[in-house]
């Protein structure tokens, strides 16, 4: 065999192996480029999220104004009988002893650590099983928890509300306990509102909203994110008000990234020969 036809192969071997090379190259390089817009665009879509949720009470039209001036006043009112409900709370709790022995694994519901096992399980049926629809929930309910965190946060900072456990008495501190809260412990001014409840009630909304073409799983998401928050109040470690508000703004945080989120989320009117109603259908 001639030196020329030793060469020609591994010439063209060597050629083959240089484009391979450089496609998994590119390939590599590509996706690592598409993966930071990607993450780029995440930021920016979770910050125009967070725009919107701040603003959104003084956007002024009838919808908002009706939503917000609505969640205000009802916060007053449970505000300035708090004390009084809290007492009442207690002593009922106090004469039905199933309350003080379920209470303390109910609020459970409400823990981070509670929601990111859930959401994990969500993601590794949607990983394991090939199931997209669950994989979306993983990722709406992260995200809704994500928004939930900054807002409850900034909330709880501004107020420095004192918890009911201190002495039973209703107090603001506002921005004075900005520093206070970690010289003297967060418990002292890290009442309203409810993190615990505005964590069960995103987690919960996302699961009801994606699964609700079953009827039942809005009722059953929907009665624990209450218990959870209910027992908040039996814990000591909020007043209605706190649970309150913590629950409309986990509902309206959660609904609202999955409407905007879920394109493959439908609800539709539908028309039979009884009734009229509205159909949840989910395009795979």
């Amino acid at each position: 065999m001639s030196v020329k036809n030793i060469y020609f192969p591994v010439v063209a071997l060597l050629l083959v192996f240089l484009i391979i090379s450089n496609s998994l190259l590119f390939s590599i390089n590509n996706n690592k480029v598409k993966e930071k817009k990607k993450k780029s665009n995440e930021v920016k879509i979770f910050l125009k999220e967070q725009k919107h949720f701040w603003t959104y009470p003084f956007k002024l039209n009838k919808k908002n104004l009706l939503f917000t001036g609505g969640m205000i006043l009802t916060t007053m009112f449970l505000i300035n009988n708090d004390e009084g409900m809290y007492k009442a709370i207690k002593k009922y709790q106090s004469e039905h002893k199933w309350i003080s022995d379920l209470s303390p694994q109910i609020t459970k519901m409400g823990d981070g650590i509670f929601s990111i096992g859930v959401i994990s399980g969500f993601y590794l049926t949607g990983l394991i099983f090939k199931d997209k629809k669950a994989k979306k929930t993983a990722d709406y309910a992260l995200v809704s928890l994500l928004h939930s965190a900054v807002i409850v946060q900034v909330l709880k900072h501004i107020s420095g509300r004192q918890r009911p456990e201190i002495d039973g008495n209703d107090k603001w501190n506002w921005f004075s306990s900005i520093f206070k809260r970690y010289d003297e412990g967060f418990a002292y001014y890290d009442s309203f509102p409810s993190g615990h409840t505005i964590t069960a009630w995103s987690l919960f909304t996302v699961i009801a909203k994606m699964y609700g073409n079953n009827p039942v799983v809005p009722i059953v998401c929907y009665s624990l994110a209450t218990l959870a928050g209910l027992s908040r109040i039996t814990e000591d470690a909020h007043w209605f008000s706190d649970v309150f508000v913590g629950a409309v703004l986990g509902y309206s945080i959660a609904n609202y990234v999955v409407k905007k989120r879920n394109k493959n989320l439908m609800i539709l009117p539908y028309v039979s020969n009884d009734r009229v109603g509205f159909g949840i259908s989910y395009v795979f």
